[in-house]
């Protein structure tokens, strides 16, 4: 009988051993160890010496928690449909006068089955709906307020368009001042140049004339002396 199948050694045998930083396979094979163990079990003895079985030796089992059960998709979606109604209530109010709007304008009201324009509904869907007093008192003021704003917003327009009228014509003024003066200058700037040209002109005639003189009487002198001679 093999040393391994002692008492002693079987709890070392039946696990892997770590050797020099290297794990070792166990020494006893699964099969032997589970016919060990039905022996034990069975009849109080390991190889016929009478022992018993540790629980110790047994493979650890592994730890297992089992998960929440999925249940069912109309119960888990519950929360989205009761969201996705009360998205869908809050918009039933419009969903409701609009539906109203084509099933009314999608039959014929008149023996020559004009359909009304979509402008006219609004005042013939008044006509057949209950509004209390309180309603239509409601819809004049908003309508007196909101004439009031748009008077209000005309006057302002017409105040900025006056003021940029306003300012408008001062600059065009002041530009046309500005422009005024501007050519003033260049005129008068031109005049000098021109009365500075004139002069120069008549002081060349005068000096021309002045040479010439000379010429001539240097002429004269010459033409006497050579008669003399």
């Amino acid at each position: 009988m093999s040393k391994y199948y002692q008492v002693d050694m079987i709890a070392k045998a039946i696990k892997p051993q770590l050797v020099n930083g290297v794990w070792r396979k166990p020494k006893l094979s699964a099969r032997r160890v589970a016919s060990m163990r039905k022996e034990c079990l069975r009849y109080g003895t390991i190889n016929g010496i009478q022992a018993e079985w540790n629980p110790e030796w047994d493979r650890p089992h592994k730890s297992w928690i089992p998960p929440m059960p999925k249940g069912h998709a109309f119960d888990n979606k519950k929360d989205e449909r009761i969201a996705l109604i009360d998205k869908n209530m809050k918009a039933m109010p419009k969903l409701i006068i609009e539906t109203r709007k084509e099933a009314y304008l999608s039959k014929p009201h008149t023996f020559l089955d004009v359909k009304l324009d979509p402008e006219d509904y609004e005042d013939f869907y008044k006509i057949g709906r209950r509004v209390s007093n309180a309603q239509l008192r409601a819809e004049r003021e908003k309508e007196a307020k909101l004439k009031e704003e748009a008077a209000k917003q005309a006057k302002l327009k017409e105040a900025k368009k006056k003021a940029a009228k306003k300012e408008g014509k001062k600059g065009e003024e002041k530009a046309a001042k500005e422009e005024k003066k501007a050519v003033k200058k260049g005129e008068e700037k031109s005049a000098k140049k021109t009365a500075v040209k004139e002069e120069k002109k008549v002081e060349e005639k005068a000096t021309k004339k002045t040479e010439e003189k000379t010429a001539k009487k240097t002429e004269e002198k010459k033409t006497v002396k050579d008669e003399k001679k």
